[in-house]
């Protein structure tokens, strides 16, 4: 037997009233706006890593661009190799890949970046200078 939803709770000499918990029957919807943006999510074909990079169709076009910025890296003497301190790890690094299109939305060029994974490094210990690319 269904007994009744209480509707007065009794504390003490007074009557308390409870109401049912009521629940909405709207159908939840995504905004037009976000599913835009979950779309381009969705629809993004850059690769993440290096391995994704070199098992893509593209692959020899973004071994291309990796190419040039390394080439790039080396003509404007950004960096130099030494011998690593004997205790010290090497700071890692990372391909970022990005594919930059025309108006039109069609692929214009293949772009690689080779960035340090900075967030290990220590000042004074790691580095002594920052530098931002910003032209003046």
């Amino acid at each position: 037997v269904d007994e009744p939803t209480p509707t007065h709770e009794s504390i003490g000499n007074q009557q308390v009233g409870v109401d049912p918990i009521r629940r909405s029957t709207r159908e939840k919807q995504v905004s037009s706006r976000l599913k835009d943006h979950y779309a381009l999510l969705a629809s993004n074909d850059e690769p993440t890593c290096f391995t994704e990079a070199m098992r893509s169709n593209e692959a020899n076009l973004w071994m291309t661009a990796m190419r040039e910025e390394y080439d790039s890296l080396i003509k404007n003497e950004t960096f130099e190799l030494v011998d690593l301190p004997v205790g010290r790890k090497a700071i890692g690094n990372k391909w970022v890949y990005k594919k930059k299109k025309d108006s039109d939305g069609t692929v214009s060029r293949y772009k690689a970046r080779l960035v340090a994974k900075g967030y290990t490094q220590q000042y004074g210990i790691d580095f002594k200078e920052t530098f931002a690319p910003v032209a003046r």
